[in-house]
Protein backbone atom coordinates (compact mmCIF):
# COMPACT_ATOMS: atom_id res chain seq x y z
CA UNK A 1 0.00 0.00 0.00
CA UNK A 2 2.83 2.28 0.65
CA UNK A 3 3.64 1.97 -2.97
CA UNK A 4 3.68 4.97 -4.94
CA UNK A 5 -0.05 4.82 -7.02
CA UNK A 6 -1.93 6.16 -9.60
CA UNK A 7 -5.67 7.44 -9.56
CA UNK A 8 -7.46 8.10 -12.47
CA UNK A 9 -10.97 9.27 -12.82
CA UNK A 10 -13.06 10.21 -15.56
CA UNK A 11 -13.64 14.15 -16.48
CA UNK A 12 -16.22 15.85 -17.84
CA UNK A 13 -14.67 15.55 -21.37
CA UNK A 14 -14.72 11.49 -20.94
CA UNK A 15 -10.87 11.29 -20.22
CA UNK A 16 -8.67 10.16 -17.37
CA UNK A 17 -7.12 12.50 -14.95
CA UNK A 18 -4.25 11.04 -13.28
CA UNK A 19 -4.82 10.75 -9.61
CA UNK A 20 -4.57 7.33 -8.13
CA UNK A 21 -5.06 3.91 -9.73
CA UNK A 22 -6.72 2.36 -6.38
CA UNK A 23 -9.74 4.37 -7.25
CA UNK A 24 -9.69 3.65 -11.15
CA UNK A 25 -12.56 0.77 -10.26
CA UNK A 26 -14.31 2.70 -8.32
CA UNK A 27 -14.61 5.84 -10.75
CA UNK A 28 -15.68 3.32 -13.67
CA UNK A 29 -18.11 1.41 -11.20
CA UNK A 30 -21.06 3.78 -11.56
CA UNK A 31 -22.80 4.95 -14.35
CA UNK A 32 -20.71 6.83 -17.01
CA UNK A 33 -23.28 10.26 -17.03
CA UNK A 34 -22.70 10.30 -13.00
CA UNK A 35 -20.48 13.00 -12.52
CA UNK A 36 -17.91 12.34 -9.51
CA UNK A 37 -16.38 15.83 -7.54
CA UNK A 38 -12.54 14.32 -6.81
CA UNK A 39 -12.42 15.44 -2.74
CA UNK A 40 -8.50 16.41 -2.07
CA UNK A 41 -6.47 14.00 -1.93
CA UNK A 42 -3.99 15.09 0.90
CA UNK A 43 -3.42 14.82 3.97
CA UNK A 44 -4.99 11.93 6.54
CA UNK A 45 -8.51 10.71 6.87
CA UNK A 46 -9.89 8.71 9.18
CA UNK A 47 -11.57 5.45 7.03
CA UNK A 48 -12.58 2.71 9.20
CA UNK A 49 -10.49 1.24 11.66
CA UNK A 50 -7.24 3.06 9.46
CA UNK A 51 -5.81 6.05 8.93
CA UNK A 52 -4.92 7.14 5.88
CA UNK A 53 -2.13 9.05 4.92
CA UNK A 54 -1.95 10.36 0.78
CA UNK A 55 1.37 12.57 1.13
CA UNK A 56 3.43 13.22 -2.46
CA UNK A 57 1.39 11.00 -4.23
CA UNK A 58 2.11 8.19 -2.05
CA UNK A 59 -0.71 6.21 0.21
CA UNK A 60 0.15 5.10 3.73
CA UNK A 61 -2.01 3.35 6.28
CA UNK A 62 -2.09 2.69 10.15
CA UNK A 63 -4.63 0.95 12.26
CA UNK A 64 -6.58 3.35 14.37
CA UNK A 65 -6.75 2.70 18.16
CA UNK A 66 -9.87 4.82 19.24
CA UNK A 67 -9.02 4.68 22.48
CA UNK A 68 -5.65 6.80 21.96
CA UNK A 69 -4.97 10.04 23.31
CA UNK A 70 -2.25 11.95 21.33
CA UNK A 71 -1.66 14.70 24.08
CA UNK A 72 -1.09 12.14 26.51
CA UNK A 73 0.45 9.92 24.06
CA UNK A 74 -1.27 6.89 25.74
CA UNK A 75 -4.43 4.63 25.65
CA UNK A 76 -7.19 5.99 27.47
CA UNK A 77 -10.63 3.79 28.28
CA UNK A 78 -12.75 6.08 26.46
CA UNK A 79 -14.13 3.39 24.63
CA UNK A 80 -14.83 -0.32 25.69
CA UNK A 81 -12.68 -1.98 22.92
CA UNK A 82 -11.59 -4.97 25.42
CA UNK A 83 -13.40 -7.27 27.87
CA UNK A 84 -11.38 -7.67 31.20
CA UNK A 85 -9.61 -10.87 31.31
CA UNK A 86 -11.82 -11.55 34.20
CA UNK A 87 -15.19 -11.12 32.90
CA UNK A 88 -17.77 -12.87 32.22
CA UNK A 89 -16.90 -13.79 28.84
CA UNK A 90 -14.97 -17.07 28.71
CA UNK A 91 -11.55 -17.32 27.74
CA UNK A 92 -11.78 -18.47 23.99
CA UNK A 93 -13.66 -15.76 23.10
CA UNK A 94 -11.45 -13.49 24.44
CA UNK A 95 -8.50 -15.01 22.28
CA UNK A 96 -10.48 -15.09 19.19
CA UNK A 97 -10.98 -11.15 20.01
CA UNK A 98 -7.15 -10.68 20.36
CA UNK A 99 -6.65 -12.97 17.53
CA UNK A 100 -8.65 -10.92 15.28
CA UNK A 101 -7.74 -7.76 16.35
CA UNK A 102 -3.98 -8.87 15.53
CA UNK A 103 -5.39 -9.88 12.34
CA UNK A 104 -7.15 -6.20 11.42
CA UNK A 105 -3.68 -4.28 13.13
CA UNK A 106 -1.47 -6.30 10.34
CA UNK A 107 -3.99 -6.01 7.57
CA UNK A 108 -5.70 -1.93 8.18
CA UNK A 109 -1.66 -1.06 8.41
CA UNK A 110 1.52 -0.65 6.13
CA UNK A 111 3.54 -3.83 6.70
CA UNK A 112 6.23 -1.41 8.15
CA UNK A 113 7.63 -2.55 11.51
CA UNK A 114 7.37 1.37 12.52
CA UNK A 115 4.26 1.45 10.83
CA UNK A 116 2.94 -1.46 13.03
CA UNK A 117 5.12 -1.78 16.57
CA UNK A 118 3.39 1.46 17.71
CA UNK A 119 -0.10 0.17 17.66
CA UNK A 120 1.10 -3.18 18.90
CA UNK A 121 2.75 -0.99 21.76
CA UNK A 122 -0.12 0.80 22.81
CA UNK A 123 -2.94 -2.09 22.26
CA UNK A 124 -0.31 -4.68 24.04
CA UNK A 125 -0.38 -1.92 27.14
CA UNK A 126 -4.49 -1.97 26.96
CA UNK A 127 -4.65 -5.81 26.98
CA UNK A 128 -1.84 -6.18 29.84
CA UNK A 129 -3.99 -3.28 31.96
CA UNK A 130 -7.26 -5.62 31.15
CA UNK A 131 -5.38 -8.43 32.58
CA UNK A 132 -5.17 -10.10 29.61
CA UNK A 133 -2.01 -12.59 29.79
CA UNK A 134 1.16 -12.42 27.95
CA UNK A 135 0.66 -15.63 27.00
CA UNK A 136 -2.64 -15.02 24.97
CA UNK A 137 -0.42 -12.84 22.39
CA UNK A 138 2.15 -14.98 22.33
CA UNK A 139 0.06 -18.04 21.17
CA UNK A 140 -1.87 -15.15 18.33
CA UNK A 141 1.49 -13.64 16.93
CA UNK A 142 2.33 -17.47 16.12
CA UNK A 143 -0.79 -18.64 14.80
CA UNK A 144 -0.40 -16.06 12.05
CA UNK A 145 0.43 -17.54 8.61
CA UNK A 146 3.83 -15.68 7.14
CA UNK A 147 1.29 -14.35 4.25
CA UNK A 148 -0.02 -12.31 6.88
CA UNK A 149 3.30 -11.34 8.74
CA UNK A 150 7.10 -12.01 7.75
CA UNK A 151 8.91 -13.52 9.93
CA UNK A 152 11.11 -10.43 10.96
CA UNK A 153 8.28 -8.36 12.13
CA UNK A 154 6.75 -11.69 13.83
CA UNK A 155 9.68 -11.43 16.28
CA UNK A 156 9.88 -7.80 17.02
CA UNK A 157 6.31 -7.76 17.74
CA UNK A 158 6.84 -10.92 20.02
CA UNK A 159 10.04 -8.96 21.46
CA UNK A 160 7.79 -6.01 22.05
CA UNK A 161 4.78 -7.70 23.79
CA UNK A 162 7.70 -9.26 26.05
CA UNK A 163 9.18 -6.39 27.01
CA UNK A 164 5.69 -4.85 27.76
CA UNK A 165 4.59 -7.33 29.86
CA UNK A 166 7.82 -7.50 31.59
CA UNK A 167 8.31 -3.46 32.40
CA UNK A 168 4.98 -2.41 34.22
CA UNK A 169 6.84 1.48 33.49
CA UNK A 170 7.46 0.44 29.57
CA UNK A 171 7.70 4.04 27.78
CA UNK A 172 5.38 4.31 25.37
CA UNK A 173 6.81 7.40 24.00
CA UNK A 174 9.66 5.65 21.90
CA UNK A 175 6.68 4.37 20.24
CA UNK A 176 3.67 7.04 18.96
CA UNK A 177 1.03 6.70 16.96
CA UNK A 178 1.25 9.00 13.47
CA UNK A 179 -2.60 10.29 13.39
CA UNK A 180 -1.73 13.45 11.73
Amino acid sequence: MTSSMLIVTNTPDGSCTEIHTIFHDLFHFYHERLTMEIEPHTGTIKFLESMITVKDNVISSQFYLRNYNRNQNRVTKNFLNTQHWDSYNNAPIKRALVLGTLYRILRFSDPLASTVLPVIAHWTVELRDHGYPAHVLHRSIRSLSSAIITRPLRGSISRLVAAIYNDTAFDLSRFPLNYG
